[in-house]
């Protein structure tokens, strides 16, 4: 079995204790004589004890470095997946933050905020929004959620698409371990394999440590921007555009979203989820708001009424207490706000996102 050899002046003594298996023995020895930086080097002996000075020690600092290019490479390939494993971390452990979860609306249509983690991202749909307020609210300290919820929510089942699969795949089995709807999805690759090292505990470790400083806690930083979901013909804003152009943009978009409202089994399928969430937030106090999103009036008057009408069935029928806002109904947001259609651009982000605050501090009825 091999051991773990530090001075006392070692500086990285928390650090290498996490990261080591817990199997492998740390010796403090201060009478050592391989070192020739004690507060930053330490002895890996051989599988035997012994101790080859010219290949068993290493510097801290150095392989520290390794281990933080190895997560931020890891991190960066597998964005969606990390960002929201320690988003619902940080939501889990502190309850004077706010959990808001949804789709690309909930994470386009705000900005950061310290009182808020936003686990919104593209194409989620209500069953894994349901998972994450279920481990937030039983395994963690949330007391308040927002679900944000286009019109169309109901209708849809990330499990059971062809083109978004890989998002189960990548993101939501690995943290869930729950396929929903799906019949199979793809291993993916696990942690490297060490004698030594503990991979996920230093994966696990690393990865907060971006969240937090390289990523500030949010989705859309200096590394990940904002996006419309398809870019028109010229370089220009949503507000910038003709109004045959933005009529061609709409009727795609709105073409793409109408495709759904044939999934009637999925629709009551997700009303049992939507129940779900109000049972788990009645259960452990939680206090649930119900957002739904701002659109501009091109992609309103295009998108089936029959969403508005069976999402407003679905709140009437539901058992329990959620304070409901549709922004839709409000003469709020103009074209300037919008970065396509249905999202919102960061001056339109920033509007909602005061006015959110606002609602979850009681300023506004």
């Amino acid at each position: 079995m091999r051991k773990v050899i530090v001075s006392s002046k070692f500086t990285g003594m928390n650090l290498i204790k996490t990261y080591l298996h817990s199997e492998i023995e740390l010796i403090v020895d201060d009478s050592c004589d391989f070192f020739t930086n004690a507060d930053t080097q330490f002895i890996v002996t051989g599988s035997d004890g012994t101790v080859d000075p010219d290949r068993d020690v290493y510097d801290w600092n150095f392989v520290l470095s390794e281990f933080v290019d190895y997560v931020t490479d890891m991190y960066l390939a597998r964005y969606n997946y990390f960002y929201l494993k320690n988003a619902l971390a940080d939501s889990m452990r502190n309850s004077e933050k706010t959990l808001v979860t949804g789709s690309s609306y909930g994470g386009k249509d705000l900005c950061s905020d310290p009182s808020l983690v936003n686990t919104s991202l593209d194409s989620k749909d209500l069953y894994y929004s349901m998972k994450e307020i279920e481990k937030c609210c039983t395994e963690g300290k949330c007391k308040k959620v927002v679900l944000i919820m286009v019109y169309y929510i109901f209708y849809c089942d990330l499990s059971l698409t062809h083109t978004e699969i890989s998002r189960v795949e990548n993101v939501y089995y690995p943290i869930f371990k729950d396929l929903h709807n799906a019949m199979f999805v793809r291993d993916i690759p696990g942690n490297p394999h060490s004698e030594v090292w503990n991979f996920k505990n230093i994966i696990d470790s690393i990865s907060m440590m971006q969240y937090e400083d390289m990523f500030h806690s949010t989705y859309y930083n200096e590394t990940i921007k904002r996006g419309a979901w398809e870019k028109w013909s010229r370089d220009c804003t949503w507000g910038e555009l003709t109004d045959e152009e933005k009529e061609t943009y709409v009727l795609k978009r709105t073409g793409r979203h109408n495709s759904v409202l044939k999934f009637e089994k999925t629709y009551n399928e997700n009303m049992q989820v939507f129940q779900r969430i109000f049972d788990i937030c009645t259960e452990n106090n939680v206090t649930l708001y119900i957002i739904a999103p701002p659109h501009a009036p091109e992609y309103l008057k295009h998108l089936a009424p029959a969403y508005k009408e069976s999402y407003m069935n679905a709140l009437n029928n539901v058992t329990g207490e959620a304070d409901f806002w549709d922004f839709n109904d409000m003469d709020i947001f103009d074209a300037e706000d919008f970065l396509d259609s249905d999202h919102l651009n960061e001056k339109g982000a920033e509007k909602f996102t005061g006015i959110l605050k606002g609602i979850l501090n009681g300023e506004l009825t």
